[in-house]
């Protein structure tokens, strides 16, 4: 049996393993075409063809997949963050440049799965694709301090149909330099 994700991909010949199940390769998702939901489609040999229910009208993620419908993920890459480290006080713009980026991504700053900031205040500059996401401050009540020499950290974004990509120590928090302050003037006349 052929496989097909909406009339338009073919993903191949599926090896039988019951009567029941089909085992396929899922290539990845050609050019010009957009990542989202795909029909299932099962063609016989002799041409008679199978396609998977329709989810119904404005359908959820669920309804897609109860359906059995396959998705296909975005695939971001991150080339690129301007700048590179910032205070651990956060607030500044920053921006990432690559590729699949998408608008209503996350953007992740990690030491690992459990200790991270995130931030959801994110643009997408549309004439150059690049995501500028406002830099969170690192919680350092639950994710401890940012040591004296800075804190590399993974950046990771997550794009709003859940692709993602994670750039290893890709960004670094860093504890601001000092500035002087002004706590009196003697004398006060002169």
């Amino acid at each position: 049996a052929k496989v097909f994700l909406g009339e338009d991909i073919e993903v191949g010949t599926a090896t039988v393993d019951s009567v029941n199940q089909l085992r396929v390769i899922v290539p990845p998702l050609p050019q010009n075409f957009l990542p989202g939901w795909y029909p299932i489609i099962i063609e016989n040999p002799d041409g008679k063809r199978s396609v998977v229910q329709n989810p119904g009208s404005d359908p959820s993620e669920q309804d897609y997949e109860n359906a059995g419908w396959f998705k296909y993920q975005s695939a971001p890459i991150i080339t690129r963050v301007t700048p590179a480290e910032s205070s651990k006080d956060g607030g500044e713009i920053i921006r990432i440049e690559g590729e699949e980026l998408y608008a209503g991504a996350v953007v992740r700053f990690s030491v690992s799965e459990a200790v991270y900031t995130e931030t959801e205040d994110t643009y997408l500059d549309l004439a150059t694709g690049d995501i500028l996401a406002r830099l969170p401050a690192w919680d350092e009540e639950k994710n401890g301090s940012v040591p004296e020499e800075g804190l590399p950290v993974d950046l990771t974004v997550i794009n709003s149909d859940g692709g993602s990509y994670a750039l290893e120590n890709g960004f670094n928090y860093v504890i601001p330099e000092t500035s002087p302050q002004v706590t009196g003037i003697s004398p006060e006349f002169g």
